[in-house]
């Protein structure tokens, strides 16, 4: 199995002023950097077989895992764990860093054969050799660029062939060349329902990325018609995998979700009666209708969303209006916000399959910006700037979209108010 390294960093003090002073988040930048993403160069939003696991809606009566009590208790908890706090969940939207980003690629553009890269130092002579052979004639965009964290995603969707490329830790090296770290191929989507062979691809799952990875125009249009994905730093452990994932990096042996479930929000929840964000109304609406599929282990608990990097237009700041995409989640109170209904979770059983009833659009999602929110002003708490004015240092996981900064007076005042301790915990995929 193909396998990450990510450090998990948890921060103690005695004291909430320590450690309000000792984090500084600083979301990812609002600058559009290529003309080949999902926005330039539209995609449909199913690219993978009709019957595809990823575009049924779910019924009214779909059934509830035995122990989905549990299974919600075990999300919540983790969610309050890693950067929340008791009774206030924290969860993300990755859209900066450890998120893939999209590319579609033409037969016109320029042809690689990926060169794999030991990022994990392997000792076998032979590990890449299969990979390789199958990142063989590549089309990449001139002006692609992968993920900026140390995940290095990217997916790329040939809309002339059908072929679809997952990579990871992907950099072009000095001499111009495409290389990566793990990947694979699929060779043609409308024949896949947007699995990977067995032990490739670039998600912990063996999924595509282009199968559930919310887009930045879905967020713009407020509708998502297609399962999303979350990542949890607790996974059971391996080899349990829920079909249609095919692998893990999971190595919880307490109770906890497995790679693949899938967790909704009951059908007869009134979401529009709930005062959300608008953020999250569309992050509910989808889970109430798809579900939210677990396809990573990462550093908190995470919604992926396509990475800004690969657009030409970003609205991510007016999405999230001008937050961080965790507080909008959260919900506003000075708006009378209400946070996502993480208690209302259901729990779905292993191995269950949603009847095909595959009714959602085919095409690319409308252009335009007909759900932004109205430009309110921005709280004085929060900076309404999203370009960082300092690098943050780089964290290997997923994070909530945000980088974490950690200066030194907060430090200091950490320190002084009862110490700190970062836990590294180091996992690989390997093939």
């Amino acid at each position: 199995m193909k396998l990450k390294d990510y450090t998990r960093r948890v921060v103690c003090a005695t004291a909430s002023v320590g450690l309000a002073l000792a984090f500084s988040v600083v979301p990812g930048s609002a600058d559009a950097a290529t003309n080949s993403g999902s926005d330039s160069r539209p995609i449909p939003t199913q690219v993978f077989r009709e019957d595809s696991p990823f575009y049924q809606k779910l019924p009214d009566d779909t059934p509830k895992a035995n122990n989905s009590d549990q299974l919600k208790a075990a999300f919540k908890r983790q969610a309050e764990q890693y950067y929340g706090s008791p009774g206030e969940p924290n969860i993300g939207v990755n859209y900066s860093e450890f998120a893939p980003a999209l590319y579609i690629s033409r037969n016109s553009d320029p042809v690689f054969d990926i060169k794999m890269w030991n990022c994990q130092e392997k000792t076998d002579p032979n590990w890449a050799a299969e990979v390789s052979e199958m990142l063989k004639g590549v089309h990449i965009p001139a002006d692609m660029i992968p993920d900026q964290s140390s995940d290095g995603s990217v997916s790329i969707y040939n809309e002339d062939t059908g072929v679809v490329v997952d990579m990871w830790q992907t950099r072009k090296n000095p001499q111009g060349q495409w290389e990566a770290c793990w990947g694979g191929k699929i060779d043609n989507a409308k024949e896949s329902i947007g699995t990977f062979p067995d032990g490739y691809g670039a998600s912990a799952s063996g999924l595509s990325q282009l199968a559930y990875t919310i887009r930045h125009q879905e967020m713009v249009n407020g509708e998502i018609n297609h399962i999303i994905a979350v990542g949890l730093p607790e996974i059971t452990a391996w080899p349990a995998a829920n079909w249609p994932a095919n692998r893990t990096d999971g190595s919880y042996t307490g109770v906890a979700i497995t790679m693949g479930q899938i967790m909704r929000l009951p059908a007869d929840l009134d979401i529009d009666a709930m005062k959300l964000s608008p953020a999250a109304r569309t992050i509910a609406k989808a889970a109430q209708d798809y579900g939210i599929m677990l396809t990573e282990t990462s550093g908190s608990v995470s919604i992926g969303a396509e990475n800004y990097i690969s657009l030409q237009s970003n609205s991510y700041e007016e999405v999230f209006r001008g937050r961080w995409p965790n507080l909008e989640m959260a919900g506003d109170p000075a708006r009378g916000e209400v946070p996502f209904p993480v208690d209302q979770l259901e729990f779905l059983p292993l191995g269950y399959r949603a009847p095909l009833n595959n009714t959602g659009p085919k095409g690319p999602p409308p252009t335009g910006n007909p759900n932004l929110p109205t430009p309110e002003a921005t709280p004085t708490a929060e900076p309404a700037d999203p370009t960082p004015t300092a690098e943050a240092p780089e964290e290997d996981g997923e994070s909530s979209g945000v980088s974490w900064v950690l200066p030194v007076v907060g430090l200091a005042v950490l320190l002084a108010a009862g110490g700190a301790f970062a836990l590294v915990k180091t996992r690989g995929r390997g093939a």
